[in-house]
């Protein structure tokens, strides 16, 4: 054999023991392969569930034929639901504060049984709002949020003391790290000339399986203004709005009374708003903080007249709100007339 025939054949002779050598390296490297514990995964929707709220319990898995193992579930030891595949459980969580540990046993084919375990821990947490708008004195309903305006957002755990818990605030979606944290119960928030719907969300712990969350959605409303009798004896009658019709009947002389409603002002006599009077379209030349006008019947006959107030505020283009109302007068003697 030639030198050359030689060197060749030791090459590819070595070439073929290197190529044995890896194969058999590569067949003798043990493959990790998971747990089959750790191949099953439970998940709890909602994830932090509400006292009475329907919740589901899923198993998902890979490398596991879940459909063709038998599963058993129980809570608190009580058998709820069984049978092949049987991978989703619909159940309600408890009353609040009510513990529930729910189990899965799985026995999958050919595999030893495997139990996931989820425990549900029912808690709530309510959240309110405050619009800083202004409403009339003993006004029984709710100052509303008002395009431009302030609001504040109180979240009030039912479970825990509010100092001992940590809030996560989210508007729109996004955390709010700055607005979130210990004992960081309230949520300020304020409209801008382009903002709609607000959804506001919290979510609460105190450190231990104490864990709640809710949301809530206001949108702006658009301020408003009403007009009321102001009689001499009894003062401002709430009890009947005016906007229709002001009767004077005989009476020589009557006044109207205006209050705006969700303004962004701290009464109705703030120096940021305007009230602009017309009468029969005419504009009444009065000061712009007068709220109140009285009409007078001074030709002794019957008569309507038609009466607009339009209510600006001058620090928001959104609160411009106009009202109108019809008076009604007679001449002393006169049946009413309409």
């Amino acid at each position: 054999m030639s030198k050359t025939k030689y060197l060749k054949t030791f090459f590819i002779l070595s070439l073929l023991f290197v190529f044995q050598t890896f194969a058999f390296a590569q067949d003798t490297i043990p493959t990790q392969i998971p747990d089959l514990d750790e191949q099953i995964d439970v998940t709890l929707d909602p994830s932090f569930p509400q006292p009475g709220e329907p919740i589901t319990v899923t198993l998902d898995a890979y490398g596991v034929d879940l459909d063709n193992s038998n599963i058993s579930w129980t809570a608190n030891g009580t058998t709820i639901l069984e049978g092949k595949g049987q991978k989703v459980l619909k159940t309600t969580a408890g009353k609040s504060g009510q513990i529930t540990t729910i189990k899965a046993a799985i026995d999958a084919p050919n595999s030893k049984e495997v139990i996931k375990t989820v425990t549900i821990n029912p808690q709530s947490v309510d959240i309110i709002w405050e619009a800083d708008t202004y409403t009339p004195p003993f006004y029984k309903g709710k100052a509303l949020f008002s395009a431009e305006e302030k609001v504040t957002f109180v979240a009030m755990p039912n479970q825990t003391s509010a100092k001992n818990t940590i809030y996560k605030w989210s508007q729109d979606g996004e955390v709010l790290k700055d607005q979130s944290g210990f004992g960081k119960n309230t949520l300020p928030y304020e409209g801008d000339i382009l903002a709609g719907q607000v959804d506001v969300s919290v979510e609460t712990t105190d450190g231990t399986q104490n864990t709640a969350s809710n949301n809530i959605s206001i949108a702006p409303t658009k301020p408003e203004v009403y007009m009321y009798e102001k009689n001499p004896l009894y003062g401002t009658l709430f009890n009947k709005e005016l906007s229709t019709l002001f009767d004077l009947g005989t009476n020589q002389e009557g006044t109207l009374s205006i209050y705006p409603f969700f303004y962004g002002v701290t009464n109705r006599g703030d120096s940021k708003l305007t009230y602009n009077w017309s009468i029969n379209n005419n504009p009444i030349e009065v000061p712009t903080t007068q709220n109140d006008m009285t009409f007078r019947n001074t030709t002794n006959v019957d008569g309507k007249s038609a009466i607009n107030i339009d209510v600006i505020n001058t620090d928001n283009s959104f609160e411009d709100v106009s009202k109108g109302t019809l008076i009604n007068f007679n001449k002393p003697g006169n049946p009413l007339s309409f």
